[in-house]
């Protein structure tokens, strides 16, 4: 990857650390596949994702290059019920217990051109700090992971494609307060195909949405094809 960790529409190079240049997302065509959902809760959680429309904080100019402009990132601040107050409790770690992962979280925003930026050390997790927050009775916290780097090894989601129906999920707040979740869905995507209204949702039901790279990793590129979310719904506080 660049220095500039870029991330073209949402989570291009999530998982690779090294060798990703700018345009790497118009190349995967296929359609959205489902790896693994839950009945109607998982329905009922993932329908009510669909945001209400919002007006950027900012402006950002499309990036200079030949492939399509990516989509912009949300920026308008969604921590919602909390009158735009930055001292309430942030996330700072995040526990996947069956997986016996426990990672560092901090916040991550976005870059002057537009993009999402990521954590630079692969064993971080950045919570996408413009967005709900746990805690917060709408939409989606987003936290987003690195699989691996061919300089740093394997990252903190390496194994969230593990994740299955009823895994716990737990994040910790900067004030020592946990939320516990639930893990009632995960899906696989094209990097185009991606579902950033979802992913970014300010309005719904409550969730916790865990993104991370999938599929192929394509060598000419140095970037794998797909991404991966796994969807949480709380549990209550620990």
């Amino acid at each position: 990857m660049t220095r500039r960790r870029r991330l073209w529409a949402v989570l291009a190079a999530v998982g690779v650390l090294v060798a990703v240049g700018g345009p790497v997302l118009w190349y995967a065509q296929r359609p959205a596949q489902t790896v693994e959902t839950v009945g109607a809760e998982t329905a009922e959680a993932l329908a009510a994702a669909t945001p209400a429309p919002t007006t950027p904080a900012r402006t950002t100019p499309a990036p200079t290059t030949a492939a399509p402009a990516a989509p912009a990132v949300p920026t308008t601040d969604g921590r919602l019920g909390r009158g735009g107050t930055r001292a309430a409790p942030t996330p700072v770690e995040v526990r996947l217990p069956s997986l016996g992962v426990t990672a560092p979280v901090g916040p991550i925003g976005v870059e002057r051109d537009g993009v999402l930026e990521i954590p630079e050390d692969v064993r971080k997790v950045g919570w996408y700090e413009f967005g709900p927050r746990p805690g917060d009775t709408r939409g989606s916290t987003l936290l987003s992971g690195h699989v691996d780097s061919a300089e740093q090894g394997k990252g903190a989601f390496y194994r969230l494609r593990e994740l299955g129906p009823g895994d716990e999920v737990t994040v910790t707040l900067s004030d020592r307060s946990t939320w516990r979740y639930r893990v009632v869905a995960r899906e696989e995507w094209p990097k185009t195909a991606t579902p950033l209204d979802r992913l970014f949702a300010r309005s719904g039901a409550p969730r916790l949405t865990l993104v991370t790279c999938g599929g192929g990793f394509r060598e000419d590129i140095s970037s794998y094809t797909d991404n991966i979310a796994v969807t949480a719904v709380p549990v209550g506080r620990g």
